[in-house]
């Protein structure tokens, strides 16, 4: 077990390993902000295959966008649900696409959640609490 396993926040909770995956590096930078400010550990990734490259054990929560150049948020997905390094980590896709088709691909190709774009702090809070509850439960 790690530090980063058992790392907990000030109200001890425990605090998430985040990895952010989006092409768009203003957006990164806001769903990194409003992650840190819920307490977590947000690492970043520009692409699909960078973001697997970056995916590790210990991530709790991968917030994944669906449209992106190089490989995009469902064959990542896909990837990550059959790949060996953290198959079981929850998916959260963050989709600009108003399209129940695109979010029907997104949770065929393995995410546990779907939100669109812009999210809200209360949004992501709901899925940080989803995330504690499965690696509580």
């Amino acid at each position: 077990m790690t530090a980063a396993d058992t790392a907990e926040r000030e109200d001890g909770a425990r605090r998430l390993s985040v990895l952010v995956v989006d092409d768009d590096p203003i957006l990164r930078m806001v769903l990194r902000k409003l992650m840190e400010s819920l307490g977590c550990d947000v690492e970043e990734a520009g692409d699909g295959e960078a973001g697997l490259r970056a995916l590790q054990s210990s991530t709790d929560l991968v917030l994944l966008d669906l449209v992106m150049p190089v490989l995009g948020g469902a064959d990542a997905c896909r990837a990550i649900r059959g790949g060996t390094t953290n198959p079981g980590v929850y998916v959260c896709v963050v989709s600009s696409s108003t399209d129940p088709a695109s979010h029907a691909a997104a949770r065929a190709a393995g995410a546990d959640d779907v939100l669109k774009k812009p999210v809200s702090r209360e949004q992501l809070a709901e899925i940080t609490r989803r995330v504690t509850a499965r690696l509580d439960g």
